[in-house]
Parts: C-alpha cells; sequence; structure tokens
C-alpha cells in the first residue's frame, strides 16, 4: 500500500498488504481497507503495521468484509458484509473505537454491492446512504449519530454497472455529486 503526493514524487510505501478490497481514508489521518475474504484492516495515514478492526464470523457465513466509507465523525464506518447466507449479507457499520470481536452484527440494509454515504448539508446528523438493489441505485435517508435508515428508500438510478468483487460503479462527493456508470449492453 503506498501513497503518492498530490505535487509529485516517489511512491510512499504505508505497508505491505497481501489482497485489497476497498479502503478509505479519514479526516482523522486513518486509512481503513478491507482485505479478499477477510475482515477490515487499519493503518495511520503515515504507515505502519496494520491492525484488524473487524473478523470475520464462520458462524453467519461471513466471507468478507469490503469497501468501508467513514462517516462524518471520522470514528464510524459503513461496509459491505458477504456471506453465503443472505440473511447476513449486506451493509453493517463498525466503529474504531470497538475492539474487532466486539463489533456490532447489526445489518443496515441487505445488500450485495457497496454502499456510499453522503451528508446532507441542511441536517446536524441525517444523511443518505446509496446502494445497489438488483441494479436499481438506493438512497435512504439515515441518522449517523443512532447508525440507523430513517424512513423508506427511494430510487435514484437503474440499471447501474457493478464491478468485479461487487463493486458498484458508483461515486458521491463529500459535497452530494453523484455519478454512475450504466450496465453496458455491450456482450464481449
Amino acid at each position: 500500500l503506498v501513497r503518492f503526493a498530490i505535487e509529485g514524487g516517489p511512491p510512499e510505501p504505508l505497508a505491505t498488504v497481501q489482497s485489497w478490497a476497498g479502503g478509505d481514508w479519514s479526516p482523522e489521518d486513518v486509512i481503513l481497507f478491507g482485505r479478499v475474504r477477510d475482515g477490515l484492516m487499519q493503518i495511520p495515514a503515515k504507515g505502519g503495521t496494520p491492525v484488524e478492526v473487524t473478523k470475520l464470523d464462520a458462524s453467519r457465513g461471513e466471507t468478507g468484509h469490503s469497501n468501508p466509507m467513514f462517516l462524518p465523525d471520522g470514528r464510524h464506518f459503513i461496509y459491505m458484509c458477504a456471506s453465503t447466507n443472505p440473511a447476513n449479507a449486506g451493509i453493517y457499520t463498525g466503529s474504531l473505537d470497538v475492539k474487532p470481536e466486539d463489533q456490532p452484527r447489526n445489518r443496515i440494509v441487505s445488500a450485495t454491492e457497496n454502499a456510499f454515504y453522503v451528508r446532507d448539508p441542511d441536517a446536524s446528523s441525517v444523511g443518505r446512504l446509496l446502494y445497489l438493489r438488483d441494479g436499481v441505485l438506493i438512497a435512504q435517508a439515515f441518522d449517523e449519530r443512532a447508525l440507523a435508515t430513517v424512513g423508506d428508500p427511494v430510487s435514484v438510478a437503474e440499471d447501474v454497472g457493478v464491478g468485479p468483487a461487487t463493486y458498484a460503479h458508483v461515486s458521491v462527493s463529500r459535497t452530494g455529486t453523484l455519478a454512475y456508470a450504466a450496465k453496458s449492453e455491450t456482450v464481449g
């Protein structure tokens, strides 16, 4: 895992990572990342030894934690949990302040791809959780303090593309600008 200065220069090694399954950089300079078929790890943005944040629970059929995204407080995050049991696959929340074995196991939404969060500039703690369900991009109000959805979900876009490793072709900026790629109709 390396980082590059925006101004240019050589890459700066941060840590040796055997696999990568999405990541995010917090306002508190913590990098949180997933590993293929494993839990989430964290390192300081200046580099160091990766430390475990979540553990897979084999009794729940969990096969991977991936694509974490920090919530605005920089301590809590959302992530995708893949599982052989569909009742356990979906988007979960976690905290850097909780031991890996004590992370909550409350599914926020059922999903098979990663999710995104964007804060509503007009609300103090409620934003929008964006996730895919059957190729449809869904937005649902999400209270970042209660770590829970609020109200009913609404459809934002249809036929949204998905890449390898259940990664939705969606990006959302911290200011709410949304971009996504439609499913390709070309068979190649």
